[in-house]
């Protein structure tokens, strides 16, 4: 796979993009139904685990710039290691990729295109994201930069108007949840922020290597203070009463924006950002889970498996679950497997790196 190179901002913006779009859709509902009006509170924990994980992520590769993750794996702790945690890393890729698209689709049937058969909407996204992979990493990078850039203009432009809608007295009170509530809302929010680890892998293709702890730092903390201003809005305009009722509440406060009748349906922007921001996480996904495969077992003519790849994915994100609740139940238990991946392996690894690196030291 051919490793052409990308900007500090455009990496800034990949990282918002891998975390954002699955996360602002379902955040307000997940956390609020723990911390209630202290939902900021477990969000600002979990982006805290997320600035750790960047830390320690962009660590490993910050030990030797110029080589590429699976190459540092293979001088430092083995071939069988680095297969090991390459097999494990296109895992994860894989499984979470299926779970976007399935939420793709959940979204899209029961919000926009309900008479679309679920096969269609998906096979419409995989094969976008199918093309942005075979055009590379750099072609990626610059798409995903003008979604995610006018993703922000329109939530900047929009924020007069949440205001408008906003009731500060369902923001009070405050610091009231149960330590455990607020922590399991933590818990929660950390599988998103976690996806930082993505870093290990991105920084080889980055023009200036030296900026890979920076663009780890900036992307999570931007995304963290995105998500506490969704939820919080959210919060404001509903309440903690109502948000746990709707599957996807910040769709909702776009779709109940009303200004003097002169302002409204202003919920299709949001679609339309939200779909291209999910067809570029699927993109990134899918690009790091064929970057994984490839690296792991040498296969020199990468781009021959994208087709099995994007029909592996189609397929399973339609049969793995049955039903919706069938599918909100594997997500509340697969935040043990995405944490597992996407923060204690890295942390393995970065231990095992610096011992290792100590011990050559310590030799005379």
């Amino acid at each position: 796979m051919q490793e052409l190179k990308i900007s500090t901002g455009q990496a800034i913006l990949l990282i918002v993009g891998t975390i954002l779009p699955t996360a602002m859709l379902t955040a307000p509902t997940g956390i609020v139904k723990y911390a209630t009006t202290d939902a900021w509170l477990s969000i600002l924990l979990g982006t805290l685990i997320g600035i750790c994980t960047a830390i320690v992520s962009s660590g490993i590769a910050l030990m030797h710039p110029g080589l590429s993750f699976f190459q540092i794996m293979d001088k430092h702790l083995g071939r069988v290691c680095s297969k090991t945690v390459g097999v494990l890393f296109t895992a994860y890729f894989v499984v979470t990729s299926i779970d976007v698209l399935r939420q793709f689709t959940d979204f899209m049937m029961q919000s926009v295109l309900r008479k679309t058969p679920s096969v269609v909407l998906g096979g419409i996204a995989v094969l976008l994201a199918l093309y942005a992979v075979y055009q590379g990493i750099e072609v990626i990078a610059r798409v995903n930069s003008i979604v995610t850039v006018g993703g922000i203009l329109v939530f900047a432009i929009s924020t007069p108007v949440y205001f408008y809608e906003m009731k500060i007295g369902n923001l009070l009170p405050i610091f009231v949840s149960p330590i455990g509530r607020i922590l399991m809302g933590a818990y929660l929010s950390s599988s998103w922020f976690t996806e930082v680890f993505v870093i290990v892998l991105l920084a080889t293709f980055l023009n200036n290597p030296g900026r890979t702890r920076a663009v780890a730092l900036i992307g999570v903390s931007a995304t963290g203070l995105s998500l506490i201003w969704i939820v919080t809005g959210s919060i404001a305009i509903f309440g903690v009463g109502i948000i746990p009722l709707f599957d996807y509440p910040t769709f909702n406060v776009f779709r109940i924006i009303d200004v003097a009748r002169f302002l409204e349906r202003i919920d299709a922007f949001y679609i339309a950002i939200w779909v291209g921001m999910t067809i570029m996480k699927m993109s990134i996904l899918v690009f790091f889970s064929h970057y994984c495969l490839c690296q792991t077992f040498g296969i020199t003519e990468p781009k021959t498996f994208l087709a099995p790849f994007g029909l592996l994915t189609l397929t399973l994100s339609i049969v793995s679950w049955s039903s919706k609740v069938e599918y909100k139940q594997f997500l509340m238990n697969s935040i043990g497997f995405y944490l597992l991946l996407s923060l204690v392996v890295p942390v393995i690894l970065y231990i095992a790196l610096r011992l290792k690196h100590a011990g050559k030291r310590a030799m005379p």
